[in-house]
């Protein structure tokens, strides 16, 4: 199953494994970890306008590309490191990241979805 409205995602009870489906949002953050993998911050919006945040990990940020509609399969989702942070979507090396369409233009945003405890 994939999904393609986030709203339902802030219910679920964390940690747990979704395949997402959306459109890429322009955010630049990107670190290089002391391990050598660079670690990156993207949005990703549903058809309704709604965002939720992805955490890449490795070389599969290079999966994303602005404005490309994708399907990311076994995103894992995990509250946030310290209470009271706000939780991610993380995709690792062993997703895999499915790319649909180019130069797709996210929409206004509606919602931002806020994964927590």
């Amino acid at each position: 199953m994939v999904t393609e409205r986030y709203g339902g995602l802030r219910a679920k009870s964390m940690p747990y494994t979704a395949n997402i489906r959306g459109v890429v949002r322009p955010k630049d953050s990107k670190a290089q970890l002391a391990s050598g993998q660079s670690l990156c911050e993207i949005e990703l919006q549903d058809a309704q306008g709604t965002v939720t945040r992805l955490v890449t990990l490795g070389d599969v940020a290079d999966d994303f590309e602005v404005e490309t509609e994708v399907v990311v399969w076994f995103a894992v989702a995990l509250k946030g490191r310290t209470p009271g942070s706000a939780g991610a979507s993380w995709v690792y090396n062993d997703s895999y990241v499915m790319q649909l369409r180019c130069n797709v233009v996210a929409k206004a945003v509606t919602e931002q979805i806020v994964l927590s405890e």
